[in-house]
C-alpha cells in the first residue's frame, strides 16, 4: 500500500451548505494525489476506476469527520477484484494537509477488462473503520455490497448504519489518450487499444480533405516559399519543439499553432518577407475571437439549457453516462474532433515541410506538384501525431480537463462539438487555430455557468494557462529570430 503525496491546492475538499434546503455536503477533487497513487501500480483500467472511486469516497467522507488519526474504507468480495482498501489520515494540525493511500488486490485471470468496473466485485461487504488513535476504541460499520457502484454502497452504508440520507455524485477518469478521445476513454465508452488507430485514421482524413488551406498559409502565405530551405525549416521546427517542451515541463497544454506561426514569422520579418496583412488582419484576430466564441456558446448552453434541465432532475449523471445513445454520440464527437485536428494542427507541420521539399527539389509552389508533396508529407506526419499523442500522455490534458473543473458526458459532447466545429471552420478558411485554447474556452464557459466566475478564474491552473499562452509565442519568435540571425551570419541560408 503506497502513501500518496500531500494534498495540494488542486487536491482539495471544500464544504458547502444550502440553508434553505437543509443540505450539507463536500466537493472533492483529487488530481495529483490520485495520479501518484495509481501510477505506482500497474492496475488494469477497470481496477483503476474502482480504486479512483474508492479514493474519492474516502476523501469526501474523511473530511466530514473530526478525525484525529485515520479513516479506512475496505471492500472485500468473491469477485475478480478481491480487496479495495483506502486510508485517509487526518491533518496533524489545523489547516494542514491530509494524506490518502489506496490499494487493490485482484485476480487477473478472472478479470474482465472490457466489462463494467463494478461487475468485477461480486458479492461481499463494504466496511468503514474510524480509528482516532491511541487510547480510543476503533469504530467499525459493515454493510453488504449493493447497488451498481461503490457510491451506491456508501449510500447504503449511511442509510443503514448512520440513518443519514446521503448521496454521492462522482466523476473520474484517467487518460493517456489523445485529447479528442479523452472523454470517450474516461467514460469507459471505448477501449484504449482502439484509440491510436481511430485517431490516426481521422487525423489523416482531416489533413487530407480539409487541411490544404492551413498548410498553404504556413508553407507559403506567411513567408515567401523561396526562403524555406532545410536549414530554415529546421530552425522553425526546432524553435517550436523547444518552446513546447518548456510548456510541457510546466504542465500547460500550449498549442503548437501560435508557436509555429511566430516561429515562421521571425525569419520572415528578418528577411522582410512577412505577410503582415495575413498575420494581423486574419490570423491574430481569430485567435482572440474563436476562444471567446467557444466560451460564449458553451456558457449560454450551460446556463440557459443544461442547468435548468439538470435542476429539474431530467438529466442525472447516471442516466447520461450509461445511456447507449449518449455513448454513441461521445464516440462520434471524438472522431469529429480528431478529423478537425488533422485539418488544422497536422497542417501546421505539413505546411513548412512541404514548402521545404518543394524548395529543395526545385518544384513549383503552385499546382498539382505542391498538392502531391502535401499528401506525401501528410502520410508521414499524421501517423506520428497519433503515436505521439498516445504515448506521451496528458499532463496538459489533465490540467485542462480536470484542473479547471470536472465535467460529465453532456458537457463533453457540447465541448467536443463546439471546439471541433470552430476549428474546422478556421481550417477551411486557411487560418491556423488552437484546439487547446478553443477547448479551454469551452470548458471555462461551462464551468462559469455551473460554478460561477470566481470559482473558475481564481484557480491556479487557469491563471497559468493565460500566462504561458502569452509568453510561449514570444519565446518561439525570439528563439527563431536569434537562430536565423546566426544562420545568416554563418552563410547557412
Amino acid at each position: 500500500m503506497t502513501i500518496g503525496t500531500q494534498i495540494a491546492w488542486d487536491d482539495t475538499v471544500l464544504p458547502f451548505q444550502l440553508d434553505r434546503s437543509d443540505i450539507r455536503g463536500r466537493i472533492a477533487r483529487l488530481d495529483g494525489v490520485l495520479e501518484n497513487v495509481l501510477r505506482q501500480h500497474h492496475y488494469p483500467p477497470v481496477v483503476e476506476a474502482l480504486v479512483a472511486e474508492a479514493a474519492l469516497l474516502t476523501a469526501l467522507i474523511g473530511q466530514t469527520i473530526k478525525l484525529r488519526w485515520k479513516l479506512s474504507l475496505q471492500i472485500r468480495s468473491n469477485g475478480p477484484v478481491r480487496i479495495i482498501a483506502t486510508d485517509y489520515y487526518g491533518p496533524s494540525e489545523d489547516g494542514g494537509p491530509a494524506r490518502i493511500r489506496a490499494y487493490a488486490s485482484f485476480d487477473r485471470e478472472r478479470l474482465d477488462e472490457a466489462g463494467d468496473p463494478f461487475s468485477q466485485i461480486g458479492t461481499g461487504y463494504f466496511a468503514m473503520l474510524i480509528d482516532q488513535g491511541e487510547g480510543t476504541v476503533p469504530y467499525q460499520g459493515i454493510t453488504p455490497i449493493a447497488g451498481g457502484s461503490l457510491s451506491a454502497c456508501a449510500e447504503t452504508y449511511f442509510a443503514q448504519s448512520e440513518q443519514l440520507p446521503t448521496r454521492f455524485a462522482l466523476s473520474f477518469g484517467k487518460s493517456a489518450a489523445p485529447p479528442s478521445f479523452s472523454a470517450a476513454y474516461g467514460s469507459n465508452v471505448i477501449r484504449k487499444s482502439m484509440i491510436p488507430g481511430l485517431f490516426g485514421i481521422m487525423v489523416f482524413l482531416g489533413a487530407l480533405i480539409a487541411g490544404k488551406a492551413t498548410a498553404s498559409t504556413l508553407g507559403k502565405d506567411l513567408i515567401h516559399p523561396d526562403l524555406m530551405s532545410w536549414v530554415l525549416v529546421t530552425i522553425i521546427l526546432g524553435s517550436v519543439g523547444i518552446t513546447l517542451f518548456i510548456a510541457n515541463i510546466l504542465g500547460i497544454p500550449q498549442s503548437n499553432v501560435q508557436t509555429t506561426v511566430f516561429a515562421i514569422s521571425a525569419p520572415a520579418a528578418f528577411f522582410h518577407q512577412l505577410n503582415t496583412h495575413k498575420l494581423f488582419t486574419e490570423i491574430v484576430p481569430t485567435w482572440f475571437i474563436a476562444p471567446l466564441l467557444s466560451f460564449s456558446i458553451c456558457f449560454l448552453i450551460g446556463k440557459y439549457i443544461y442547468t435548468p434541465i439538470r435542476k429539474k432532475g431530467y438529466l442525472t449523471y447516471g442516466q447520461l453516462s450509461q445511456h447507449p445513445v449518449v455513448k454513441t454520440i461521445i464516440v462520434i464527437m471524438s472522431l469529429y474532433v480528431a478529423f478537425s485536428i488533422g485539418a488544422n494542427n497536422v497542417a501546421n507541420a505539413v505546411g513548412p515541410i512541404a514548402s521545404m521539399m518543394s524548395h529543395e527539389l526545385t518544384l513549383p509552389f503552385d499546382g498539382n506538384g505542391f498538392s502531391i508533396i502535401m499528401v506525401l508529407t501528410t502520410l508521414v506526419v499524421a501517423p506520428n501525431f497519433a503515436i505521439g499523442a498516445s504515448i506521451l500522455g496528458s499532463k496538459g490534458l489533465e490540467n485542462t480537463g480536470k484542473g479547471i473543473f470536472l465535467f460529465g458526458p453532456f458537457e463533453a459532447i457540447v465541448i467536443s462539438f463546439v471546439t471541433a466545429s470552430l476549428l474546422l471552420i478556421s481550417s477551411t478558411r486557411g487560418i491556423p487555430t488552437s484546439l487547446i485554447q478553443l477547448n479551454a474556452g469551452a470548458i471555462i464557459g461551462i464551468g462559469v455557468a455551473r460554478l460561477g466566475a470566481k470559482n473558475i478564474f481564481r484557480k491556479t491552473s487557469v491563471n497559468k494557462f493565460f500566462v504561458v499562452w502569452a509568453i510561449a509565442p514570444i519565446i518561439a519568435f525570439a528563439l527563431s529570430l536569434t537562430l536565423t540571425y546566426f544562420a545568416d551570419y554563418l552563410n547557412l541560408l
